[in-house]
């Protein structure tokens, strides 16, 4: 099972703040096994070739450019590129509304 888990931290420790049943754990850390590490790594990479070769125009191909982040971005330039095309799209929509 593939999952992405997002959670508010500061939230979350608000209202647990009064349950200590659970063991604290020293480490802080969370370890995964490095099959399913390589595993995830290798079905990534397949969807980003597939993605890569259904897009057209001008967007660059992930297998053609390294994707590097930019000088003090903590995300590599083709999610930023994802949103401003997906934030354009959305904004095109709110004018043609309007």
């Amino acid at each position: 099972v593939d999952a992405i888990v997002c959670i508010d931290a500061c939230f979350t420790q608000k209202c647990r703040s009064g349950q200590q049943d659970d063991p604290i754990n020293p480490t802080l850390s969370v370890f995964l096994r490095q099959e399913d590490v390589d595993a995830m790594e290798h079905e990534v990479e397949a969807l980003r070739r597939v993605h890569s070769v259904r897009s057209t125009g001008n967007s660059r191909s992930m297998i053609e450019t390294e994707d590097l982040c930019e000088q003090g971005m903590r995300v590599p330039v083709s999610v930023l590129d994802s949103c401003n095309e997906s934030f354009t799209a959305a904004d095109e929509k709110r004018q043609k509304i309007s």
